[in-house]
């Protein structure tokens, strides 16, 4: 096991594959999340899983494979094994969040400025990709084999669904990406 984390609301387990790959399983214990009902999120978190699956998208992490238990509220999916950031760049990516929220204190700015010279393409993937992504910070983005960064939780990515009785649009950066 990679990675284990029980909550109240959910418990998130990561395990390594036999073939290398990450597998991430999330079992929900709460009726809604973020104020929506959980069915309906989970149901619109599949049908983007699918998409991100079938329509790769750069910047966020490959996906193999997914599957959703609606009746057991849970969800899991494969994805390519990335490294981890190392201590210099995920201060970068932190410094950059509170950089381009205004919560960078000015004494810290020179550090700030040394460390894009120091990681200036992980810098530039962030300028480029930050509109993916809305829970920026160093623990969700890794390194692929080829050594582009990308995001790897996707739950933090861009996306949003909205439904009304049993119609269900889910977006992703803001275009709508499913319909049913």
């Amino acid at each position: 096991m990679i990675y284990h984390q029980k909550s109240s609301e959910r418990e998130v387990i990561i395990t390594k594959t036999s073939d290398g790959k990450i597998k991430k399983e999330v079992y929900c214990f709460s009726p809604y999340m973020f104020g929506k009902s959980l069915k309906l999120r989970l149901t619109a978190f599949s049908h983007f899983l699918n998409w991100i699956k079938a329509n790769p998208v750069p910047g966020l992490v490959t996906i193999y494979d997914s599957s959703a238990n609606l009746s057991e509220n849970y969800y899991s999916y494969i994805m390519e094994e990335l490294k981890e950031l190392n201590r210099s760049e995920e201060n970068l990516v932190d410094d950059y969040y509170k950089y381009h929220n205004g919560d960078l204190p000015k004494k810290e700015e020179r550090e700030y400025n040394s460390l894009i010279k120091r990681h200036y393409k992980l810098y530039c993937f962030l300028e480029e990709n930050s509109g993916l992504y809305d829970d920026i910070h160093g623990g969700n983005i890794g390194i692929s084999k080829d050594g582009n960064y990308k995001f790897m939780d996707l739950e933090g990515s861009s996306w949003d669904f909205d439904a009304k009785q049993d119609a269900i649009w889910v977006k992703f950066k803001n275009k709508i990406i499913f319909q049913g």
